[in-house]
């Protein structure tokens, strides 16, 4: 019995710091993709203002998703996946751009 709360209790850990350090990440990611995305359209200090913006969205949103009922590993491989697409895409755009 005290090995199940202690587990339930570790994953809740694992998912705090899941939403607090992984969703930053993936606002931090998806704000410079954000901003590549519109800095074709319009000017760059408008664009990365307005990445940045956006990106506090982004966090709520993946915290909200991680509490929702995903597992801590399912919430760290889908952060995960999520980074490294929007990076790839970032890195994309900034070789396109250039």
């Amino acid at each position: 019995m005290a090995t199940t709360v202690a587990t339930a209790q570790l994953g809740g850990v694992f998912l705090c710091i899941a939403a607090i350090f992984g969703g930053y990440a993936l606002a931090t990611s998806m704000a410079l993709l954000i901003g590549q995305i519109l800095g074709l359209v319009m000017d760059g200090n408008e664009a990365t203002h307005t990445g940045l913006l956006l990106a506090f969205i982004v966090y709520a949103c993946a915290a909200m998703w991680i509490f929702s009922g995903v597992s801590a590993k399912q919430a760290w491989l889908g952060l995960l996946k999520l980074n490294l697409i929007c990076a790839g895409l970032t890195w994309l755009l900034i070789q396109v751009n250039s």
